[in-house]
């Protein structure tokens, strides 16, 4: 299997995120607990949005579909240690990628 990740879309430099920051996946290193933060530049209500977690060789680990919130906390309790790679989708989309490591 091969992903293919495209570049991340800016955001309106009024955000509260940095130009390319749709999303945060904080802190990171994970070492139990992390939080995916979503830029208020998305309206969660009116799209669909979703965030997948893929390992590196392009598993697919975690996935939340269908996101109406802005903040989203998950236990690191079955990642392994290692570099993980991020996908945000908003309506079928790639808006941003990025990548975190679990400890």
């Amino acid at each position: 299997m091969t992903l293919v990740f495209s570049s991340a879309v800016f955001a309106q430099s009024n955000s509260k995120f940095d130009k390319m920051d749709y999303v945060k996946v904080y802190p990171n290193p994970v070492i139990t607990e992390a939080t995916i933060k979503i830029s208020d530049n998305i309206d969660l209500q009116k799209s669909n949005v979703s965030f997948t977690v893929y390992n590196i060789v392009g598993k697919e680990i975690l996935k939340y579909s269908n996101i109406k919130q802005a903040e989203i906390n998950f236990s690191s309790d079955k990642l392994s240690s290692g570099m993980y790679i991020y996908q945000l989708k908003v309506d079928q989309r790639t808006q941003a990628t990025g990548k975190f490591t679990v400890k």
